[in-house]
């Protein structure tokens, strides 16, 4: 709603600086059949998978990582409110031992 305001103010302004004029073109108007233009593109299709990959993978990280991490990195996290605490704690654990560990091998 608030999107369509602004559109609709902003069109105002630009027919009164004279850069578009008031007539619409059917360029501009929706077609049922854009919906066929848009199902049948492959890139489409290609973004709409992406996304579903991207988030199929994003929201079990999110779920399943912190405990994964505190278990490996053995941070105990003793409530919610200090979760931003051991998150820096748990990342500072890990360049540690990163660091350590590539310190031994590379001696």
């Amino acid at each position: 709603v608030v999107f369509s305001l602004m559109d609709s103010k902003f069109d105002k302004q630009l027919i009164a600086a004279g850069e578009l004029s008031e007539e619409k073109s059917s360029e501009d108007e929706f077609h049922m059949s854009d919906l066929g233009k848009i199902f049948s593109s492959k890139m489409f299709w290609l973004v709409a998978l992406l996304c579903v990959l991207y988030y199929s993978a994003i929201f079990p990280f999110q779920r399943f990582a912190p405990n994964y991490l505190e278990e490996t990195l053995n941070i105990v996290n003793s409530s919610l409110k200090n979760r931003g605490l051991a998150s820096f704690e748990m990342v500072e654990k890990f360049k540690k031992d990163c660091e350590d560990f590539f310190k031994e091998k590379y001696k």
